[in-house]
């Protein structure tokens, strides 16, 4: 259910936030002033080949030295929106409504309250799903000042043969399960392009499924063990 956060509270949410996304991360913030922690936590992200979408409003003019530690983000995309006062901060499965600017000024001196937001909880998920309807309609009405996102990267392809496409189809079929019982989507749990590459790869030891592009240590810990387990009892 909805959780009620302080000033403490929030800022800790947020770098928990950073910390665990696994594809995407949505931060928007009229006001940026980077704290060395969340930054840290930015290039562990980036360094995890997250897509980054950072917003902010106020003034299109970035300070110098923000401008410079954002520009060294390898899968972000910047964006300018004029008339921002909304701050919302999310992952794939965790999110904060608040107060609080992503600066450094407002986490250590301002008096602020927000709300955690869960995904994978079912009072929540409506309210999570609309919120990130809105973060979306104000991607779209921002203007685009950097462009490093990995999602414009062309996507090589994988090409599976017959034995592969068999493991592939029992990859998809482990995947389609436990979307439905975490109540996600299956692209959250694995995409596409992960489990061709496992299919492909065939990785039999933990080693070599985190060598695999997209597979960090929290998605091993979360799933790693059973697709071992399909790889390795899968029989051509």
């Amino acid at each position: 259910m909805v959780k009620f956060l302080i000033t403490s509270n929030t800022s800790a949410k947020i770098v928990k936030i950073i910390q665990e996304a696994e594809r995407e991360l949505m931060l928007i913030t009229p006001y940026i002033k980077l704290a060395q922690i969340f930054y840290d936590r930015l290039v562990e992200a980036d360094n995890r080949n997250v897509n980054i979408k950072l917003v902010y409003g106020k003034e299109e003019k970035l300070n110098q030295e923000d401008l410079e530690k954002i520009k060294k983000l390898k899968h972000l995309k910047l964006y300018f929106c004029e008339n921002l006062h909304a701050k919302c901060y999310f992952n794939e499965k965790l999110m904060v409504l608040t107060s609080m600017n992503l600066h450094e000024y407002s986490q250590t001196n301002n008096r602020e309250m927000g709300v955690q937001i869960k995904c994978d909880v079912d009072e929540d998920k409506e309210l999570f799903h609309k919120a990130k309807e809105e973060a979306d309609f104000i991607i779209q009405k921002s203007k685009l000042l950097i462009s490093r996102s990995k999602d414009e990267e062309k996507e090589v392809e994988i090409t599976l043969n017959a034995e592969d496409q068999k493991l592939y189809k029992d990859l998809k079929s482990f995947r389609f399960i436990t979307s439905k019982k975490e109540k996600v989507p299956a692209y959250w749990v694995f995409h596409d392009s992960e489990l061709k590459n496992i299919a492909s790869q065939r990785p039999k030891t933990k080693e070599e499924l985190l060598n695999i592009k997209g597979i960090a240590i929290k998605k091993y810990e979360k799933y790693g063990e059973d697709v071992l387990k399909i790889v390795n009892e899968f029989k051509s």
